[in-house]
């Protein structure tokens, strides 16, 4: 039975809240599970047969996630939200152990695999997104974001020395097993989770995008996150781009394993940092050494292709992207509640997954095609543009960033006058209704 919620002024729940990104982090090692598994047998030591199987597979998961994403919207906006995030961990499961099984029959069969896949993104974050922007509260949105942020990192950086040993030591069967374990924990905490849904909620995108024609500053404001998310979204192929370009210049043999631990501890590190002794409208430079150094780092690798210069790139991408990811995140899930839209929140995420899926679909469609001509120099030509278009997210940020400084000091010196005619009115001995 689902129930309703004002969800502008109920008290939040901070054990909900904690249990969600308790979830959140168990599905990213059961998701790495999945990317192991099955990655593994899709490689081939073909660079261009590579670029087209990969591609062809992220491509099916995308345009499946896309799909999928719409429909279980509209489930999750009836429902009390939660049970379409535990079927949509179940899935995630029973495809890592099929894929465990199976996988190399699996694997034979892309755009199948692919679209599993896809299904099942489709079916977790449709759920997760509006669980997690509806739970926490405006105030403390910043510190969720930093919080899952490190989370993903430690998971990144530890679980895939576990996966590895795991599959040195022990059969399929017991992988599977861990995988299994896992996911029970995992359903068992989805218990602790409230969820919630707002009164007035009724999934509808077209109407939600009506009533952003209709109030054009909030329409601005949600324009310029939207435009953010577009360029956002090739964050995905950069990984993919960058192991085709290592498999150029130096061969399959050589493994970014260890620089990946190294940069990512770093990437945590600059992180907290920058959100405790930095702020918003005042960190230009930040946003403007996170658009530069890519770059630079990325010219350096492909002009001087030597280890150096690859783990440089590394460095400063993964920080960039880490610092980009952060900031994102919490404009993604605080302007809307912050604009009062609080019954438009499935609608809001919907339209964010489907620009960073369109994204997604038009580059791995792009990465085939640069497979199928068979060329090096368009792989590495193509990893630089990637790159280059990546890099307008620090930048969009930074102009994001001032014009909401702006319209703050606006909204303040507003508050201020008004107060100060309040005054003056009160002094004349008028009523103010």
């Amino acid at each position: 039975m689902t129930y309703t919620y004002d969800i502008n002024t109920s008290k939040k729940d901070t054990r909900s809240t904690i249990c969600l990104s308790t979830c959140h982090s168990i599905h990213s090692i059961v998701k790495l599970f999945l990317s192991t598994f099955l990655v593994a047998h899709i490689y081939t030591p073909d660079i261009f047969t590579y670029a087209v199987n990969v591609g062809l597979y992220q491509l099916m998961t995308y345009a499946a996630m896309m799909l999928s994403y719409s429909l279980f919207s509209i489930w999750v906006d009836k429902s009390n939200r939660i049970w379409c995030y535990r079927i949509a961990n179940i899935f995630s499961t029973a495809l890592v152990v099929i894929t465990i099984f199976y996988g190399e029959n699996l694997a034979e069969l892309i755009v199948l695999a692919g679209a599993l896949n896809g299904l099942g993104f489709g079916a977790y974050y449709s759920s997760y997104n509006v669980l997690k922007q509806e739970m926490v509260s405006r105030k403390h949105m910043a510190k969720m974001a930093i919080v899952l942020s490190v989370l993903s990192r430690v998971v990144n950086v530890v679980f895939p020395i576990v996966i590895g040993a795991m599959i040195k030591v022990a059969d399929f069967k017991l992988v599977a097993f861990f995988v299994l374990g896992l996911s029970v924990l995992l359903f068992g905490l989805t218990f602790l989770i409230k969820a919630k849904r707002p009164a007035d909620s009724n999934f509808n995108p077209i109407q939600y995008l009506k009533k952003l024609k209709e109030d054009p500053p909030f329409k601005k404001r949600m324009t310029f996150v939207y435009v953010i998310c577009f360029f956002y979204g090739l964050t995905s192929i950069l990984s993919m781009m960058l192991n085709i370009n290592i498999m150029i210049h130096f061969g399959s043999s050589f493994s970014l394993g260890a620089i990946t631990s190294i940069c990512s501890l770093v990437a945590v590190v600059v992180l907290i940092l920058v959100t405790r002794f930095t702020k918003p409208g005042k960190r230009a430079w930040m946003f403007v050494l996170g658009t530069t150094l890519p770059l630079v780092g990325a010219t350096l690798f492909m002009s001087l292709p030597t280890k150096a210069t690859l783990v440089a790139y590394y460095a400063l991408i993964t920080i960039a992207d880490v610092v980009n990811a952060t900031i994102l995140d919490i404009y993604r899930n605080k302007n809307l509640k912050e604009a009062g839209y609080y019954q438009d929140i499935a609608e809001h995420q919907c339209v964010v997954e489907t620009i960073f899926q369109i994204v997604k679909i038009v580059a791995f469609g792009l990465v085939i095609l640069f497979g199928s001509l068979k060329n090096t120099t368009v792989l590495q030509v193509g990893f630089v543009v990637f790159v280059v278009l990546y890099s307008a997210t620090s930048i969009l940020m930074l102009f994001y960033e001032k014009m909401q400084a702006k319209r703050k000091a606006m909204e303040k010196a507003s508050v201020a006058d008004l107060q100060e005619d309040i005054e003056v009115d009160d002094d004349n001995g008028i009523s103010i209704e």
